[in-house]
């Protein structure tokens, strides 16, 4: 059996790791998708391929809720 997962979502279609790739995801017909969720330090859940901004974007703003 051979399953179809949508990295982060559809991030051809949408942007990663969004409400929006996933849903985009589903659309084309996945059997599941896997994204990165991570905690903030007040408990909220980030999706997101890191939890340091500055190792995807080369900025050193933290995350703020």
């Amino acid at each position: 059996m051979v399953l179809i997962i949508g990295h982060r979502g559809a991030p051809s279609l949408a942007p990663e790791n969004t409400p929006e790739s996933i849903s985009k995801a589903i659309d084309v017909g996945v059997d599941a998708v896997e994204i990165a969720v991570w905690p903030t330090r007040d408990g909220v859940a980030v999706a997101g391929q890191r939890p340091q901004p500055e190792a995807r974007n080369g900025s050193r703003q933290r995350l703020r809720s």
